[in-house]
């Protein structure tokens, strides 16, 4: 019985040892991602003090790196820039929570539109541009109107994906609930098929 479970163990861990990584920690904050500019599929923010996280390895599960896809909205002209999969940690409300941007004015729709966004500043008024959350807590569904800055750092192409990667803070003072965003960063490859419309 020892020795089955030994090997058990050992197996395991051997398993976990050959999944890849994509979870890089900030050297001064581990519980958020350092800022990288390589397409690790990864983002982090503190939410209301509590880290968010994309692209984070779970203990003993496997990793799920996060994605943005980039949704254009021909009728309004409006991009959102979504990211999925993030998750809040060690907070009375954990669970799935996606961020993401919506950007009037600049239908995202390809490769060489992302390209024109490199090293710009975008003001998030709350109004034409803002950052909104999905689900950040138990009776919301979609929080937008989040003010603040979205910077587009780096942009390069690698093979048919772009490499996008920058840093973000908003805050969303609604009726019932506010949240704080803050020190968010994101690196994503963003390839064809996660352009929609």
């Amino acid at each position: 019985m020892i020795l089955r479970s030994a090997i058990f163990l050992c197996v395991l861990f051997l398993c976990q040892a050959c999944v890849k990584e994509t979870f890089f920690a900030d050297p001064y904050d581990p519980r958020l991602p350092g800022y990288t500019e390589n397409g690790k599929n990864s983002a982090g923010a503190f939410i209301n003090g509590q880290a968010w996280t994309v692209g984070q390895r779970e203990f003993l599960d496997s990793i799920y790196p996060g994605a943005m896809h980039v949704f254009c909205d021909s009728s309004t002209g409006a991009s959102y820039l979504h990211i999925s999969d993030g998750s809040l940690r060690h907070s009375e409300v954990s669970g799935k929570v996606d961020l993401g941007f919506h950007l009037s004015g600049s239908c995202i729709r390809s490769q060489s539109d992302l390209l024109a966004l490199a090293y710009t500043e975008i003001v998030l008024d709350g109004v034409s541009n803002f950052g909104y959350l999905v689900d950040p807590c138990s009776r919301c569904d979609t929080v937008p109107s989040g003010i603040g800055t979205l910077y587009v750092r780096h942009v390069k192409t690698r093979d048919t994906c772009t490499i996008f990667s920058g840093t973000f803070g908003f805050l969303i003072d609604g009726a019932e609930d506010a949240f704080t965003v803050y020190q968010g960063r994101y690196d994503f490859e963003i390839c064809p098929s996660q352009f929609l419309e």
